[in-house]
């Protein structure tokens, strides 16, 4: 008998348990495929890709989402009572997209430069863009 895993019914649940830091592996002969249910991660857990090391997604803390690939981060999500973000980390090439509608758009580039190239900015007629360039780091 392994006492290091325990498969049981809790209730309406079916449980399956391990200790001493052993991994549950998953080895079908064809996919996985969750129906009528979801799955819950806790924050701070990870939701790896591509055999898990370096690209993956994960709620750091409350109501922030965090996508990484290659080890770096990416893109992040944020929803706060100041408002919700969305912060990208790497050179992005944003195809043409209609990317906002409403509220404000502000692009802040503290690593990066920020190029338009063989672009346009269409606003309604009563709202106004304006570009702020300063030299301070």
């Amino acid at each position: 008998e392994d006492t290091n895993a325990v498969i049981y019914r809790n209730s309406n649940d079916l449980e399956l348990i391990t200790y001493a830091g052993y991994d549950i592996n998953l080895n079908p002969a064809g996919d996985v495929i969750i129906d009528g249910a979801s799955i819950f991660l806790p924050v701070a857990e990870r939701l790896y890709f591509g055999g898990g090391s370096h690209t993956y997604i994960s709620e750091d803390v409350d109501d922030r989402l965090r996508f990484f690939t290659g080890g770096d981060e990416f893109m992040r999500f944020t929803e706060d009572s100041g408002g919700n973000t969305l912060n990208l980390y790497q050179p992005t090439n944003l195809q043409t997209q209609t990317l906002f509608n409403t509220g404000d758009i502000n692009i802040i580039s503290g690593l990066f430069s920020i190029f338009i190239f063989s672009s346009f900015i269409l606003l309604p007629p009563d709202k106004t863009c304006i570009f702020l360039v300063s030299e301070e780091r």
